[in-house]
């Protein structure tokens, strides 16, 4: 389509292909969880550890991995 510079849906269209919503977001590599697979959406809360993503679905899994990072600087023996 062709906008004359001063149309007024211009900067939408512009908007548009920059945040994604003609499928760029999806070409580029979405993050998906490592527990379930599912696409973790713009906006939405997610886990990062370290590298590892989880979606709020899957939050055991997700401070299971979190204690498993830690567990380690908490065990001592004599």
């Amino acid at each position: 389509m062709r906008y004359s510079i001063t149309h007024p849906y211009l900067p939408c269209v512009a908007d548009r292909l920059i945040t994604g919503n003609y499928g760029d977001d999806r070409c580029c590599g979405g993050i998906y969880c490592s527990a379930c697979g599912e696409e973790i959406t713009s906006g939405e809360t997610y886990y990062d550890v370290n590298g590892m993503f989880f979606c709020m679905r899957c939050e055991d899994e997700a401070e299971m991995s979190i204690l498993d990072d830690v567990r380690d600087e908490y065990i001592f023996g004599l």
